[in-house]
């Protein structure tokens, strides 16, 4: 009997020894991002009374999630579960390209989908991603068609295809996603002069 105990004493001190350990190793914490409006420079205003309507923006599913996603070769991609969008991707997208639009097109006038029955859209924009992460070459890279429509959605004012590659000022997370800002703040250049064409 006096064997025994002097066994169970030291194996349960080892048990709590390394209880203690494991709760005294903490696991990485989880920094969150989100995209922001760049716009600065005020285009062709938008003639008075004209509203203009940003989405639905679909994503491909390898990027609509919560962690930001790299591409590290041609088929493979690295998803972060550390670094994670601050929220909805879509919706941030589909706000950020709205915000660079109202100031480019100076006006308030500008709404993101989904809007209501109560508001008809003079122009809406449709956005396709094909693409929108770190390539392996270390720079962000955004593949996207357009659509504008006019007339509430009911007709098709311009269609085209968008590729944008822009530079990563830095080697963090945080510069990626500003890279990301500046290639949707081209892309918002872009369709403000075809509406302001239109």
């Amino acid at each position: 009997m006096n064997s025994m105990k002097h066994w169970i004493v030291p194996a349960t001190v080892i048990v709590m020894i390394a209880l203690g350990g494991c709760a005294t190793k903490k696991s990485p914490e989880a920094s969150f991002y989100r995209l922001t409006a760049l716009e600065t420079e005020r285009g062709k205003p938008l003639e008075q009374g004209l509203i203009v309507g940003v989405g639905p923006i679909q994503l491909p599913d390898y990027i609509d999630r919560a962690q930001l996603v790299t591409q590290i070769r041609s088929n493979q991609l690295s998803v972060d579960e550390y670094n994670r969008w601050a929220g909805n991707l879509e919706q941030n997208m589909a706000t950020v390209l709205a915000e660079n639009l109202s100031y480019r097109l100076a006006t308030d006038a500008v709404m993101v989908h989904p809007w209501g029955q109560a508001v008809k859209v003079d122009y809406q924009v449709v956005l396709n991603v094909r693409r929108f992460d770190l390539g392996e070459d270390g720079q962000v890279h955004l593949v996207a068609q357009w659509r504008v429509l006019v007339d509430d959605g009911r007709q098709l004012s311009t269609i085209r295809r968008l590729e944008l590659i822009r530079p990563v000022a830095g080697d963090d997370h945080n510069a990626i996603v500003s890279a990301q800002s500046r290639a949707l703040l081209e892309l918002g250049r872009v369709i403000s002069d075809s509406i302001d064409a239109g």
